[in-house]
Parts: structure tokens; C-alpha cells; sequence
């Protein structure tokens, strides 16, 4: 799981979409755990991804927050600053 954070709100198209192209393998949903789950996302596929974002944490640099789930733990960490890299270019 990767928490990115940003000092301004992205939509959902946007984030699906550079999720999607940077990890081209990957299929990705958007589930904000208060809806019902997207009816395609299959938890036995390890091919399908989600997230969901959050606001309003009390710092302006940091109010935004992007969440994936059902990425490796290895190189997790990595990953959310490669994923907060390409997120501030796209913003761009």
C-alpha cells in the first residue's frame, strides 16, 4: 500500500489515469469503502488494484491523500515517492 500526499485535490479520472499508465499492467479501480466495492474488482486477480483519496489533514502542503492498495510491500516506500514524482509532473 502506497499513502502519496499533495498540497492540492486531484479528481479520480486523473488519478485512475496515471495510475493506469504508469503501471500499464495493472488494472485500477477507484473504491472509497463507503459505496458498494466496483463490481470488477476481483480480489483473486493480483492484476487489480484500488484507491481512494481522503482530504482535510490539517497542513496545507500535505491536505490531499491518494491510497493504493494491493501493491507488493516489497519496495513500497519507493514506490510512493516514484508515484508522488509522476503525480506532480502530470499536475504540470
Amino acid at each position: 500500500m502506497e499513502d502519496i500526499y499533495f498540497d492540492q485535490s486531484l479528481d479520480n479520472e486523473q488519478i485512475s489515469n496515471t495510475l493506469s499508465e504508469t503501471f500499464p499492467a495493472l488494472t485500477v479501480f477507484y473504491w472509497d469503502f463507503n459505496n458498494d466495492m466496483p463490481e470488477e474488482l476481483d480480489f483473486d486477480n493480483t492484476h487489480h488494484i484500488f484507491f481512494n483519496t481522503g482530504d482535510g489533514f490539517g497542513c496545507e502542503e500535505f491536505n490531499f491523500k491518494i491510497s493504493v492498495y494491493r501493491t507488493p510491500d516489497a519496495n513500497h516506500k519507493e514506490r510512493e515517492f516514484y508515484l508522488g514524482k509522476i503525480f506532480q509532473i502530470s499536475t504540470k
